[in-house]
């Protein structure tokens, strides 16, 4: 039976999915000093409830560079999200609770990895 590969994590797309979650802020001043190829790379696999926080967070202008670099798909599932959360701003909703369940495979005679995260988007 075929193994349907696309929704394994590499431990550095864990990482990567981690700091994105708990650190909006800061992963977004990184990103600001990258080249928006490569800012594009790091995020196009990322599902939009990691990178809206970031996007919040992210100067008008790079964020601009940044959304011409991204894959369609994932351009405009971002708006779609920046759509639903501001049509939620405006309607008075509450923070939106997510989680995240990864199993890592590093291979060999080692065990598997399993990640959970969870918590709230605060949309306002």
């Amino acid at each position: 039976m075929a193994q349907d590969n696309s929704q394994q994590t590499t431990p550095v797309d864990a990482l990567t999915r981690a700091f994105l979650l708990n650190y909006p802020r800061d992963a977004a001043r990184k990103i600001e000093t990258m080249q928006a190829e490569q800012a594009a790379l790091l995020l196009r696999d990322q599902p939009v409830y990691v990178l809206l926080p970031v996007w919040k967070q992210l100067s008008p202008g790079v964020a601009d560079e940044l959304l011409l670099q991204l894959p369609e798909a994932t351009a405009a599932n971002l708006l779609t999200g920046i759509r639903f959360i501001t049509d939620r701003m405006q309607s008075g909703g509450g923070p939106m609770k997510y989680e995240f369940n990864a199993k890592l495979d590093v291979g060999g005679f080692y065990p598997s990895i399993r990640v959970k995260e969870a918590g709230n988007i605060n949309p306002g």
